[in-house]
């Protein structure tokens, strides 16, 4: 990554993955659009899981590879893990972030997670940016665990200015 794509990559909060050309991370950000931002950026493979009927191990399925990004949409007021090809111009596969989410490594290139209808997980192409990757989701997980704290702290205070009735509906 050049100082230049450094400096827009730190202003626009957008990060590159530095496994892209510069042209290639052009693709990923114009795929991204005006309203949403990439937190982190690795080259991966997503894989999907099917459990064994015994629950002690997991078959993994590759779905789709390319660049998985950690994005902060702001029209949505979401964030996201997803998959764009870069190669093809498209949004491959998403994954929601919610405040219960779970995110492992299981290995320093593997990363597992619960996604909608599977458990999934990604294989990273390089270890550093894997770790990159973990850091900056787990950090983002709290920061909506922390958000979603603080929405609940900020609603019980408002509570005591009613009377006790009001208070065990409003809790129901």
């Amino acid at each position: 990554m050049t100082d230049l794509e450094r400096r827009r990559s730190s202003s626009n909060s957008e990060v590159y993955s530095q496994l892209l050309s510069s042209r290639e991370n052009a693709v990923l950000f114009a795929l991204l659009g005006s309203t949403c931002s990439a937190l982190a950026s690795a080259v991966v493979q997503v894989y999907e899981g099917t459990a064994e009927p015994s629950g002690q191990s997991t078959t993994w399925n590759l779905k789709d590879s390319g660049v998985v990004c950690l994005v902060q949409d702001k029209c949505m007021q979401s964030h996201f893990l997803r998959l764009y090809s870069v190669k093809r111009g498209k949004l491959l596969w998403e994954q929601e972030l919610y405040t219960t989410f779970t995110y492992s490594a299981r290995r320093p290139f593997f990363h597992t997670f619960p996604a909608d209808d599977c458990q999934a997980a990604l294989n990273f192409a390089d270890e550093e940016e894997a770790e990159r990757f973990r850091s900056a989701v787990e950090k983002q997980l709290q920061h909506i665990k922390d958000a979603r704290h603080g929405a609940l702290v900020t609603v019980v205070p408002s509570l005591r200015k009613h009377d006790k009735s009001t208070r065990n509906i409003l809790l129901k």
